[in-house]
């Protein structure tokens, strides 16, 4: 059915974007910019009957930005995956960018620390990075290969013990690193010939961390010291990708392949909510300023989702690319990137605004309680 949300439509910002360069503090290797000025803002201007949102050039060419973390130092900050740098953005839209010690380490997900730093994955560099404001990089090795091919580090958040939490996607195994680079290991369970692929991970609300498996097509929970459950997704091979705690106290997560938007209880009970779209091709997932849940789309489109379970789409600036990483920013504005337009963008939602019409989702469908498998003590190894 059609519905309306209500989004006001505030935006601002220039673009500009500089580079330098400085060394390395203390063991780790650094990356730092050199000053350069980034193209004017683009595609400001509001679509008539559709919410407008402000677009910041990246300065490197094919760049592909990902996924996006509010910084300590209250900027945005994102990877870039083909660019092989670590980018920051200003609330206002000035742009830096550090380059990566390793070369083609596809930096992939990203979060801020519990010690004021930015971390990072390497996804083809095996590695997790560890990046300060200032830009100085440090870079810790993964304890195992992987038969050779690397482990691809993928999504990474802080957990609940003060440590940094990651997915190894081709390694099926949970990671754990100290701020001082000290790694465990967790093998996970009942993988089977597909593999699990863990992709996002994220604190729930019980302080436990969970996370999405891409081609196991589950949701896992891993507690601090290591214990692993996993709930089976209703719809086959949907490839859960991202996850987050909602406002309601559940983890609510996105079907990459299923086309929906899940919602999963603390003790496993799963509900799956319809997009609009057939070929939505969902990825990252954020909790909104405005109580709701904000879903990126891969054919250029933001979901909004109640925790009632409507659904909206609204697109986005460079409508045919895809909204790679999504988050709030500190001035409480929705921001994300375009991988394949280069860009980073903002936009506001509130009361007051313009009414917008936006595509609704069919009613809700519930799946019973998924059931839960414990895993045997997980593997851990220190590096």
């Amino acid at each position: 059915m059609l519905g309306l949300a209500v989004v006001t439509l505030l935006l601002a910002g220039c673009s500009s974007s500089s580079s330098s360069s400085q060394a390395p503090a203390g063991s780790g290797s650094a990356s730092t910019p050199s000053d350069t000025a980034s193209a004017p803002p683009t595609d400001s201007t509001p679509v008539v009957g559709s919410p407008s949102f402000t677009s910041y050039s990246i300065p490197t060419a094919s760049a592909t930005p990902g996924e996006i973390t509010v910084g300590p130092d209250g900027n945005l900050w994102f990877v870039e995956n083909d660019g092989n740098k670590i980018g920051t953005v200003t609330p206002t839209g000035t742009v830096k960018e550090f380059a990566v010690p390793t070369a083609s380490a596809g930096p992939s997900g990203i979060t801020t620390g519990p010690d004021g730093n930015l971390w990072f994955t390497e996804g083809d560099g095996n590695k997790i990075g560890q990046i300060t404001p200032a830009g100085v990089i440090k870079e810790f090795v993964l304890p195992t290969n992987c038969g050779g091919d690397g482990c691809t580090p993928d999504g990474i958040t802080t957990g609940p013990d003060g440590n940094l939490w990651f997915t190894e996607n081709d390694g099926d195994k949970i990671g754990q690193i100290t701020t001082s680079g000290t790694i465990k290991e967790f093998s996970l369970p009942n993988c089977g010939s597909d593999g699990c692929s863990p992709a996002s991970i994220t604190t729930g609300p019980d302080k436990n961390l969970w996370f999405t498996e891409e081609d196991g097509n589950k949701i896992g929970q891993i507690t601090t010291s290591g214990t692993i459950k996993d709930f089976a997704v209703p719809t086959a091979k949907s490839s859960p990708e991202g996850i987050i705690t909602g406002p309601d106290g559940n983890l609510w997560f996105t079907e990459g392949a299923g086309n929906k938007i899940g919602q999963i209880t603390p003790t496993g009970t799963i509900k799956e909510f319809a997009v609009s779209d057939a070929n939505a091709a969902l990825g990252d997932i954020v909790t909104g300023p405005d109580g709701n849940l904000w879903a990126a789309q891969g054919d250029g489109k933001i979901d909004e989702i109640t925790p009632a379970g409507v659904v909206k789409a609204f697109p986005t600036p460079s409508s045919t690319s895809v909204v790679a990483g999504l988050t709030v920013g500190p001035d409480h504005n929705l921001w994300f990137t375009e991988d394949t337009a280069d860009k980073v963008a903002k936009g506001v939602i509130g009361a007051g605004g313009a009414t917008v019409a936006g595509t609704s989702s069919p009613e809700p469908s519930a799946s019973p309680a998924a059931s839960a498998t414990t895993s045997a003590k997980p593997k851990a190894t220190t590096g």
